[in-house]
């Protein structure tokens, strides 16, 4: 009777142990959603991420968009040019994937890249809209300290003040496109638990958020 009775208490013991790492590894859809929605966010902050430079007596404004984008550019997983896009590719990468998971990754990265490319075309249209209206500024600000209108603690505390008022501005255009991009890149990183198993999307989660 003893024997029985401890043969049972060991079988459980061995099922609590199975069950709780069972609930461990189990993830529930709003747990998951959270989830998504953390990676979701940290990555349009990158690619609506803008800083202004430049501005002063001797540089123009400028920002960190780079280039103007080559609508003939080829878009792959392997040269984006976004960097957004750039930041995702270094964390997928880092992860050891097989080749049906890479391959499955690249198909919905394309669509991925050709969904956010129109917004980001026209938000990076608006910023450049902006730094060429800050610069006109800049420049007519310059002539009245050239001639004498204007001292340069004048010159400088009107374009701080100019700068902070643009900031705003842009912080703006960022609220309302990341509206427009996010279901662009939750359309791409809601697929990735499936295709990585959940040990690489919580090593992927990791790397983006940093």
């Amino acid at each position: 009777m003893k024997k029985q009775l401890k043969n049972i208490l060991i079988l459980a013991g061995m099922a609590f142990l199975t069950f709780s790492c069972q609930q461990e590894n189990d993830v529930t859809p709003k747990q998951l959603e959270v989830e998504v929605d953390e990676v979701v966010n940290v990555i349009t902050d990158q690619f609506l991420s803008v800083e202004i430079l430049g501005g002063d007596e001797n540089e123009p404004f400028s920002s960190d968009l780079g280039n103007e984008e080559n609508p003939n550019a080829r878009i792959s997983l392997d040269d984006s040019e976004e960097r957004g896009s750039q930041g995702m590719v270094a964390c997928l990468v880092a992860l050891d994937l097989d080749q049906s998971q890479m391959q499955e990754i690249r198909r919905l990265f394309f669509g991925f890249e050709n969904c956010q490319s129109n917004v980001m075309r026209e938000y990076r249209g608006k910023i450049r809209h902006l730094i060429s209206k800050m610069e006109e500024v800049r420049k007519d600000l310059l002539g009245q300290l050239r001639n004498g209108d204007i001292s340069p603690d004048e010159f400088r505390k009107k374009m701080e003040e100019m700068r902070r008022r643009y900031q705003l501005i842009i912080t703006d255009l960022r609220v309302e496109y990341a509206e427009e991009l996010k279901p662009c890149i939750r359309g791409f990183v809601a697929r990735l638990p499936v295709v990585l198993g959940r040990e690489n999307w919580t090593a992927f989660r990791g790397c983006i958020k940093g």
